[in-house]
């Protein structure tokens, strides 16, 4: 199949409906982080050439300047859903748009849509979701990626996942952060930290639950293969109860999300977070 063709069954077949339930696993409808402030989704999708397309985080020099937010993606059962989560405030003016590509060959273009109020982090707008990748194109990596403009100054940040693919020792590098796992620890001063391993840049971490933002005060960059998060200090988690978050990590740009599970310790043995 050419690529021109499957991206124009792609785009028929992406899914009509902005207000479809959302999808995080096992094919239930499960809430997200509620809108804080008002935004447009983003709109139709055109089908284009991309060439001379830039590498994202791995080739900073190459790179345009990260955006004020991060792209979640997930895929439940032949399903895609996506995210831009924004991390720091984007002033009301500020535009956003962006494309979803296949191999880098063609893409499919979002229409550009306008924050007409300042958006704080936490905000998000729902990209452009479909269905059936598999049957239309069995192989390829798929790269999500939103461009945000704002004071005339162009941003960008990007995503991506496997289609038939997969990876070997040598890609990983050149595809960070890449995250393998989670694990949780209580630190001497009782403070409950997120472990999340895997393989990161030498970039500054962003880390997004769901659709909170953790403060950059809280996250340390231990190693290439190691990120911790304090989450006593990420206000308005509630670390008392069992939860699942879309866990984000994002670098240079660049952002790769899999389903974290909180699992709470025993009362009175950790340090809850301010709510």
């Amino acid at each position: 199949m050419t690529p021109k063709l499957a991206f124009v069954l792609i785009a028929a077949s992406i899914l009509p409906t902005w207000a479809q339930p959302q999808f995080r696993h096992g094919g239930h409808a499960a809430a997200v982080a509620p809108l804080k402030a008002s935004g447009k989704q983003v709109g139709a999708l055109h089908l284009n050439s991309r060439s001379a397309l830039k590498k994202h985080a791995a080739t900073p020099q190459a790179a345009t300047p990260p955006a004020p937010g991060v792209v979640q993606i997930q895929v439940v059962e032949g399903n895609v859903f996506a995210y831009f989560i924004v991390t720091s405030t984007i002033p009301a003016g500020s535009s956003v748009g962006g494309a979803i590509t296949i191999d880098n060959n063609s893409e499919l273009d979002f229409d550009s849509v306008q924050f007409t109020s300042d958006s704080a982090p936490g905000d998000y707008l729902v990209l452009p979701s479909f269905s059936n990748l598999g049957d239309l194109w069995p192989t390829g990596i798929v790269t999500y990626y939103v461009d945000v403009t704002v004071n005339k100054t162009m941003t960008e940040a990007s995503s991506q996942f496997l289609s038939g693919e997969s990876f070997s020792y040598s890609d990983l590098t050149n595809f960070a952060p890449i995250i393998t796992g989670t694990s949780q620890k209580i630190a001497a001063n009782k403070d409950m930290i997120l472990v999340i391993n895997g393989v990161f840049t030498s970039d500054t971490p962003t880390v997004v639950l769901e659709a909170t933002v953790a403060p950059a005060s809280t996250i340390t960059r231990v190693s290439g293969s190691e990120i911790d998060v304090n989450l006593s200090q990420v206000s308005g988690l509630d670390l008392t109860t069992l939860n699942e978050y879309l866990l984000t990590v994002g670098q240079g740009g660049f952002a790769d999300t899999m389903l974290y599970r909180y699992a709470p310790a025993a009362p009175n043995t950790f340090n809850p977070a301010p709510q």
